[in-house]
């Protein structure tokens, strides 16, 4: 009672109020925003996890797409998500045209489905983070994908996988570590910045403040902002992440397709391909990004990739009208799309670069 009386004496002083009709009181487990929330630790709700379950072999690319978002919502839940969707994902990536696009449900396609489904229906648990207690995070890289668990105590918070882009997979073995350590610090900001950390690695290099490159350079920049302490790691010790980031791909045939299309990603169809347009770009529709400080994106980075991108540029000169620059974080200017004849204070979208596309459908 005694936390209880805190949490609302809190409230009050806020000036925020509660409606007691939608609350639950004296509950050890109860479900909130899709996950099951336990005295040990946290899973995936049931009912939606079902919802998943249930649904059948997608017969179009948006079928696809609305089964991987709801997969991608759980992503910290398994650690070989990302590697098991690859044969979908490529389905729905930015190296196919939408006007020459077959969908074709391919053998690769349907073990995909049925394994992540099955990984679905497993009763996972992930421990609560502590942040009065050390985190230790244990990253791999191999070829083609990255892989990390955060753990505190002996047992997994989180867990991250994700495949590297075509430009990516050209970095050296030692930036290949290094970005599975970036992107992992990134993914997890909020639950990892200003705590105690300590980061293992089975690269060597990594633990020394040398760097090969620039690219390097600014990477360390970042994860010195964390102050971790990092530690060498045999890889045949470095069980779990060399699992995650080591799982054989289904796909095997690694198609190289020229990029004639633009995507488009709308807010109530995510990722759901529009009309033609003739600029290599997609753009992001977010209400919430009025208030920039719930919204999770890296403007920093998005800025950036706007900066070098010709075809924004081109678009910008050519159609002036269309588009924008707002402020979405202190002193980071965005370059945002408006419709002719929409309100560009309310009806807009983030312009997202053609070299952000892997990240975004990934």
């Amino acid at each position: 009672m005694k936390t209880l009386d805190k949490v609302l004496s809190a409230l009050q002083d806020a000036g925020f109020s509660i409606n007691p009709l939608k609350c639950e009181w004296g509950v050890k487990e109860t479900d909130w925003l899709g996950y099951w929330l336990t005295p040990t630790g946290l899973k995936p709700w049931k009912k939606k996890v079902d919802a998943i379950l249930k649904m059948d072999r997608p017969r179009k690319v948006k079928d696809l797409r609305m089964f991987i978002g709801a997969v991608n919502y759980y992503k910290e839940m398994w650690p070989s998500r990302a590697h098991i969707l690859a044969p979908l994902t490529e389905m729905t990536g930015n190296n196919q045209s939408k006007k020459t696009r077959d969908f074709v449900w391919t053998d690769d396609m349907d073990k995909a489905f049925k394994r992540m489904k099955s990984l679905l229906a497993a009763d996972v648990l992930l421990a609560y983070p502590n942040h009065n207690k050390p985190f230790h995070i244990y990253t791999d890289a191999s070829d083609l994908q990255m892989g990390a668990v955060i753990m505190q105590e002996g047992r997994p918070v989180a867990y991250f996988s994700k495949k590297f882009s075509g430009a990516q997979r050209n970095y050296t073995t030692g930036e290949k570590e290094m970005l599975a350590i970036v992107e992992t610090l990134k993914e997890f900001r909020t639950m990892l910045y200003g705590t105690e950390l300590h980061i293992h690695t089975d690269h060597a290099n990594l633990t020394f403040k040398t760097a090969t490159s620039q690219r390097v350079m600014q990477w360390r920049a970042y994860v010195e902002e964390y102050a971790p302490k990092l530690y060498y790691i045999k890889g045949e010790n470095n069980i779990l992440a060399d699992t995650f980031s080591r799982l054989p791909r289904l796909d095997q045939d690694e198609r190289k397709v020229e990029i004639t299309d633009a995507y488009f990603v709308e807010a109530d169809d995510f990722r759901d391909t529009l009309e033609d347009d003739d600029l290599f770009e997609c753009f992001l529709s977010l209400p919430t990004l009025a208030t920039p400080s719930h919204n999770p994106l890296n403007y920093k980075y998005i800025r950036d990739e706007q900066q070098t991108c010709t075809a924004i540029a081109a678009a910008r000169q050519k159609h002036p009208n269309n588009y924008v620059t707002k402020e979405l974080d202190d002193n980071v200017h965005i370059v945002c799309h408006v419709k002719t004849g929409k309100d560009p204070n309310i009806d807009w979208k983030i312009a997202l670069p053609n070299s952000m596309l892997d990240d975004t459908i990934s």
